[in-house]
């Protein structure tokens, strides 16, 4: 019988790894079908799931914003796994959701470290003047705002992390 990954009050990738390996790992791993992983993503450890691949795809304590989550919902193109349908069952978004929320952990409890610098993108629709799909981010004096994407609307966002794991604006427009 299966253990309980909350009986402990917390999610390690212990408790995730076999999501991956069930269905990432077919494509984003060095012995994939493909000579390289897509957009150089890697998640057949956790070292490289944190690292991303042409950009972050995880942000520990905001799953929200990170394309993993993104991706498996079909928030962001294209949806995971990509010979999907049949998608992540909802009870596995969930528990890859709580272990992103709860910091990320790894096998040894240990929260991941902030990415600082880490180069985020939401494409989706504006929630919020400073939220897509309800993935919070900051605009600053120095964020480019080209047409300012209204509530309901399509918009595009491109940040990087702070040091407060804080997504911060570059550019924001409508799409």
């Amino acid at each position: 019988e299966p253990l309980d990954p909350y009986a402990d009050g917390r999610v390690t990738y212990d408790e995730v790894k076999a999501i991956f390996g069930r269905h990432c790992i077919e494509c984003h791993s060095d012995n994939s079908r493909y000579d390289q992983p897509p957009e150089r993503l890697r998640l057949d450890q956790y070292a490289s799931i944190l690292a991303g691949g042409d950009r972050l795809v995880l942000i520990p304590g905001n799953a929200q914003a990170s394309e993993i989550i993104r991706r498996v919902q079909g928030l962001a193109t294209p949806r995971m796994p990509f010979d999907g349908p049949p998608w992540l069952a909802a009870e596995e978004i969930t528990l890859l959701r709580d272990w992103i929320d709860g910091g990320a952990l790894s096998q040894d409890g240990i929260v991941a470290p902030v990415p600082v610098g880490g180069r985020v993108r939401l494409r989706g629709i504006a929630t919020g003047p400073t939220e897509i799909d309800d993935a919070e981010f900051v605009i600053t004096e120095s964020t480019r705002v080209d047409d300012r994407p209204r509530v309901g609307q399509a918009a595009e966002m491109r940040g990087r992390i702070d040091e407060n794991g804080r997504i911060v604006a570059e550019r924001l427009r409508d799409r």
